[in-house]
Parts: structure tokens; C-alpha cells; sequence
């Protein structure tokens, strides 16, 4: 049981995860993203979050203003098989695992109705300042209706090694009952439910150098904020209640009882420098943003697990656990094939395994995110600009990284959208942004007995993550 809790309390502290980029970081961070991905080498206005540096090549002095509203949604479906229903026959090989099979799908449901960003320039001469707010990480709630299939295995591996289920069961199945194994005796209730927000405000500073080199310097202040409700019982059915509690003198029919109502805030800073350099048609440019260190401090209203446990005191009212924004470099190259088409090739590198994790989640990994991506821009007219663009995430997972909640499966993306520009000072922008996420498979043994009494000492299965998501946005740009 104290694994359970265990289980329970890791899974709740990473339910959150970002739309597009990395585990804790956002990068789908304007419309224009959305319909081109590539965005590292723009000076358009929303280069104050993709390439600060380059808005010293923006096309006239004075004001800007950008507003954004996109809105995300995610599924996270788990295909679990797993040998707990009935261990009859059970010995630990794969045709035990075949022949009592618990199969069973579980959705993870992830919305974000309306996700904001907005930017603001002031551009004179050679000085450019620059504000930029967003959420740049989560952003969503993720709920899981009907539990997750590591709760259910670890509560169904516990009751089959109960002894006084195990007479029960056969004192039943001599009655006449249709009972077959302990688990036909009780009903499983769970599930989780958690949202994570990481608000970022940006300021800085653009300056040209040269006609063809500029510099970027400043600090974006991130605000994080989270919520998690979570329960698990384990009761006996209504039928077979009053035998259990006469049997073993209890005044409850509930087997396993688990409940957390926890919020979590935090607060950490990211200093960014930038450079770009521009020469006729081709732009190069770069960011980087330093690791951001972040600790999350609990106010927790309820929480209630078996007596004797001491598994969810993470999860006490006013306990502190590390979660940083981990650095992130960008470097991206643009060229202008013609006055009304130009591409970009893009390079993401997060640096996930120098930042801690709850848990120190970190060490699983065999590598740091890396994204490729690439886009194209086509003024068909003065009126209308098309554009779409391709991502490509590969984050360097392994099998103890993963967990049932917060679960990351490499993927392509693909954007596309327009651009209407409504007069010579606005410009709206529409946009559809897909990913396709490759399957992660996993087979496994979880060790679970804590005592030589346990006779059933693992649980085997294998499980299949899937994931969908899409993005809708909408934007409009000014200047003045």
C-alpha cells in the first residue's frame, strides 16, 4: 500500500504538460506560430518571444501590439493489460500473463478553452523595448474519470494477497455465489483531476549594433500555479459488505482509502539573450534562456491515506518540491527566395536533464529534448499571406521516465493558417496546429510484495500510450 501512495503522490505533481514544445515549456506562443512553426529567425512582432534580437529589423519606428487567443486540446489514452484480475494459475511467465489478462482503456482528458498572449514593442532608431505575457508552460486541465491503470493494478495486487478475501472467496463459491477470484468481491472508485498554469512576463531590450548584427538582453518572470484533486477506494460490493466486516471486525467496508485536495504556487526567473544578424536576404539568429530554478510550495486542504503511512508527506501543507524551468536554446536560419516567399530552418535543444524534476524524474532520461523544425510564408497578394509549417519532437524517454499521468511520446506537428491584412496598421491571423504522436509500448514487472506472506510477489503487463492533439488560434496585430 505504502507503494500505492507512492505511485499516487509522483503521478499528481507532473499532471500537467505543455501543448507544444517541452515537459515545462510552451512554445506555441503566437497565431503566427501556429500557421508556420518556424518562427526563430522573424522580426514580425511575436519575435519578442521567438527572436528578440531580431525586431531591431522591424519595418518602422514607433508602436506595436499584438493579442493572441488559442484555444488547445489534448487526449492521453492508456491501453493497460495486466495479470490481477485472476491469479489463479499465476506463476510469473507470459502465458500466466496471456491466459489472466486484465485489459482495459483509460482517457486523460487535457483542455485549454483559451490560451493569451500579448506583446508590445517600442521601436526608435536603434533601440527596441519589449514586452511579451503568456502561459508559457501547462496551461491545461487534465482530468482522468475513471482512475489510472497503476492505481487499479497496485489496489487489486494488495486484495489478492488478503487473506481473509482469499476465505471468503471460497467460503462464497461453496455457497453457490458467482464468485471466482477476490476481485469479484469489491468495486474500484478513483480519479484525478489537476491543472498547472506557468504564467511568464517578458521584458527587454533590442539594440542594433551594426546594419546587420543586433543584440537582445532580459528576463522573463515566471508564476506558477497549480491544483490537484485526487481519490481512491476500494470498497466491498453491497452484497458481500456485511460478511467481510462481521469476518474481520471492521466497521468499514472500505478496503483502501485515498484522498488529496492539494494547490501548489511558485515563482522563478529566466534571464534570455539574444543576437541576430541579417545580411540581404538571409537571417540568422539565436536565443538562449537559462534555467529557471523553481520550487513548488504546497497549501494543502485535505489529506487522508492509511494509518502509518508516511508516503504522501510530500504533499503536506507547506512542503516545497523542485520543479525548474529547464534552459532552452534556439538557433534558426531564413532566407527570402523572392520579395513574397521565405522559409526557415529552426533547432531546439532543452536542456531537461540539468533541471530538477519532482522526483528527480531527470535522471531517466537519455538525453535532453530536441526539436527540428521548419516553415514556409507565401504573400499570394497585398491582402493575403498563407504559410504552413512542420515540428519534429524527439524527447529522449525511457520507461522510468514515463509515468500513467504524465506520459510523453515523441511526435511530428504540423501547422498551417493565413494572415488578412485588414488595412496598412492591422493584420488578423488564423491557424490550425496538429501533432501526431508515436505509441509508446511498455512491457513490465512491478515488484510489489513487502512481506514473504504475499502469495503473489509481482504483477506483469504491458501498456500502449497514445496521445491526439490540436490547437485553434486566432490574432490580431497592430501598429501605430
Amino acid at each position: 500500500m505504502k507503494k500505492l501512495l507512492v505511485l499516487f503522490a509522483v503521478a499528481i505533481s507532473i499532471v500537467g504538460e505543455a501543448f507544444a514544445g517541452d515537459y515545462l515549456t510552451n512554445t506555441n506562443q503566437s497565431i503566427a506560430y501556429l500557421r508556420m512553426i518556424a518562427r526563430g529567425a522573424t522580426s514580425d512582432i511575436d519575435a519578442v518571444y521567438y527572436n528578440p534580437a531580431g525586431l531591431a529589423w522591424a519595418k518602422k519606428d514607433g508602436w506595436a501590439l499584438s493579442l493572441n487567443i488559442q484555444s488547445a486540446y489534448q487526449n492521453r489514452d492508456i491501453y493497460a493489460t495486466y495479470a490481477v484480475n485472476n491469479y489463479l494459475g499465476y506463476n510469473g511467465t507470459p502465458e500466466s500473463v496471456k491466459s489472466n489478462n486484465f485489459a482495459k482503456k483509460y482517457t486523460g482528458e487535457a483542455k485549454a478553452p483559451v490560451l493569451p498572449s500579448v506583446y508590445l514593442t517600442y521601436k526608435k532608431n536603434k533601440w527596441v523595448a519589449s514586452f511579451g505575457f503568456g502561459v508559457v508552460g501547462g496551461g491545461g486541465n487534465a482530468k482522468f474519470k475513471k482512475g489510472l491503470p497503476m492505481f487499479d493494478s497496485q489496489v487489486q495486487f494488495g486484495i489478492a494477497n488478503n487473506q481473509a478475501l482469499a476465505g471468503m472467496v471460497g467460503l462464497l463459491a461453496q455457497n453457490g455465489a458467482p464468485v471466482t477470484s477476490a476481485h469479484d468481491l469489491y468495486d474500484i472508485n478513483s480519479a484525478l483531476n489537476g491543472k498547472q498554469i506557468l504564467f511568464g512576463a517578458q521584458i527587454g531590450a533590442t539594440y542594433k549594433v551594426t546594419d546587420w548584427f543586433s543584440v537582445f538582453g532580459g528576463i522573463r518572470f515566471n508564476y506558477f500555479t497549480g491544483g490537484y484533486d485526487g481519490y481512491l477506494y476500494a470498497d466491498m460490493k453491497e452484497a458481500y459488505a456485511p460478511i467481510y466486516m462481521q469476518a474481520t471486525q471492521q466497521q468499514s467496508a472500505t478496503l483502501t482509502k485515498i484522498v488529496l485536495d492539494c494547490e501548489q504556487t511558485g515563482f522563478g526567473v529566466t534571464p534570455i539573450l539574444g543576437a541576430s544578424f541579417k545580411f540581404k536576404k538571409l537571417t540568422l539568429a539565436g536565443k538562449y534562456e537559462f534555467k529557471a530554478n523553481m520550487e513548488l510550495e504546497n497549501d494543502t486542504k485535505e489529506l487522508e491515506g492509511p494509518q502509518g503511512s508516511d508516503a504522501l508527506n510530500a504533499y503536506a501543507d507547506g512542503v516545497k518540491t523542485a520543479n525548474d524551468i529547464p534552459a532552452f536554446l534556439s538557433v534558426a536560419a531564413g532566407y527570402e527566395f523572392l520579395p513574397y516567399l521565405r522559409a526557415t530552418f529552426e533547432y531546439h535543444r532543452f536542456m531537461d536533464k540539468q533541471a530538477d524534476m519532482a522526483g528527480g524524474k531527470e535522471k531517466f532520461l537519455k538525453h535532453g529534448t530536441n526539436e527540428y523544425l521548419a516553415g514556409l510564408e507565401w504573400d499570394i497578394c497585398k491582402l493575403v499571406t498563407v504559410s504552413a509549417g512542420y515540428q519534429l519532437t524527439d524527447y529522449g524517454l525511457s520507461d522510468d521516465f514515463q509515468s500513467d499521468v504524465a506520459f510523453s511520446c515523441d511526435s511530428y506537428a504540423v501547422g498551417f493558417g493565413g494572415a488578412l491584412n485588414l488595412s496598412k496598421c492591422v493584420k488578423l491571423n488564423v491557424a490550425y496546429f496538429f501533432s501526431k504522436y508515436q505509441n509508446y509500448n511498455m512491457d513490465f514487472t512491478n515488484y510489489h510484495a513487502i512481506s514473504q506472506t504475499m502469495t503473489v510477489p509481482s504483477v506483469q503487463g504491458a501498456k500502449v500510450y497514445k496521445r491526439t492533439n490540436q490547437v485553434f488560434g486566432l490574432g490580431v496585430d497592430f501598429t501605430f
